[in-house]
């Protein structure tokens, strides 16, 4: 794959990052796969509320953490959101049917999505956030990057 588009925005607060994963969402497209990458506590779960809130899922949207994957049904198109954090080896994915996730009517975010070779594999977007500056907790350093 190649890089189409990389842009970094800088939030400064948990609105924000939401609101930036909205106009994300927004603008996202079925059978499009988005790895979520930071620590943990960088804001993930923030940007794919708002993600889901752009493609207008009304359901709250929780952290995958513990069921691992969370389909959501009341947007525009259908949404997997996976969390890979608590996975310690990715023959696991198979107990979640990860490749019937990777669907071209669906949109599928990946939190912790570097982990596995599976996820990098079919990746069309990276979201890496990070918090630049630990004296500022809220602040985010949110590059996405759009593959092709």
């Amino acid at each position: 794959m190649t890089v189409a588009s990389t842009s970094v925005f800088h939030t400064n607060s948990p609105i924000g990052t939401q609101s930036l994963g909205e106009r994300t969402g927004a603008a996202a497209q079925p059978g499009e796969v988005w790895l979520l990458i930071g620590d943990l506590g960088a804001g993930k779960t923030q940007f794919a509320q708002g993600f889901a809130a752009g493609l207008g899922v009304t359901d709250d949207v929780i952290s995958p953490t513990y069921p691992i994957l969370v389909t959501y049904t009341t947007g525009r198109t259908l949404l997997n959101h996976i969390d890979f954090y608590r996975l310690e080896d990715e023959s696991q994915l198979a107990d979640i049917d990860f490749d019937s996730c990777i669907a071209p009517d669906a949109i599928t975010l990946i939190e912790w999505g570097d982990r596995f070779a599976a996820a990098r594999r079919a990746m069309t977007g990276v979201v890496n956030i990070t918090i630049p500056d630990p004296a500022i907790p809220d602040k985010r350093r949110i590059e996405v990057i759009q593959l092709r």
